[in-house]
């Protein structure tokens, strides 16, 4: 079984899901406007709901940017337990990061109350990558779609000494923070 590499900070994803109802939804609305046939709008449905999962995530980062304003606050940091990152993220990352982070312990995740840096790690971290979720930053940009550092690969490049990933996503992570 191969390795799987590790993947760079994701931009933003629009998905086929986003494309396959955009390509049906659009054509389904208009054509049940002028041909009088309600029932089309039944295939709009994917859209419908293409735009309510964008509207949420937009709701949220508005959300973050209006709580978080004023605070200097620009990322959720979810790590875990680990003996081998654990103690690296909390001597390397946290004193860099100060009060510009919210951090949340993925060993303690049933403790997790709904709040917003939860909500956030669910809609951004946890949407698209199952087995990549944690260690992993989600850098806040105002409105636009926050980056995603995920680091559970590069992690274990480096536990086989090989930091060549690890440093490569942590140059990138601190040259946007800094």
């Amino acid at each position: 079984m191969s390795r799987k590499n590790t993947p760079s900070p994701e931009g933003r994803f629009i998905g086929i899901v986003g494309i396959i109802a955009f390509l049906v939804g659009v054509p389904a609305v208009f054509l049940s406007k002028f041909l009088n046939k309600w029932w089309l709008l039944f295939y709009a449905a994917p859209l419908l709901i293409w735009i309510a999962f964008t509207a949420e995530g937009i709701l949220l980062l508005f959300i973050a940017w209006w709580r978080w304003r004023g605070t200097g606050i620009r990322g959720v940091l979810v790590y875990a337990d680990s003996p081998f990152s654990k103690p690296f993220i909390e001597e390397n990352w946290l004193p860099r990061f100060l009060d510009r982070v919210v951090v949340l312990n993925w060993s303690k995740r049933n403790e997790w109350k709904k709040s917003l840096p939860v909500r956030l790690f669910r809609r951004f971290g946890a949407i698209s990558q199952i087995d990549n979720l944690c260690p992993m930053l989600i850098q806040l940009r105002g409105l636009r779609y926050p980056h995603v550092y995920r680091y559970r690969y590069a992690f274990r490049d480096a536990k086989h000494e090989n930091f060549e990933a690890l440093n490569r996503l942590e140059r990138q992570m601190f040259a946007q923070f800094e």
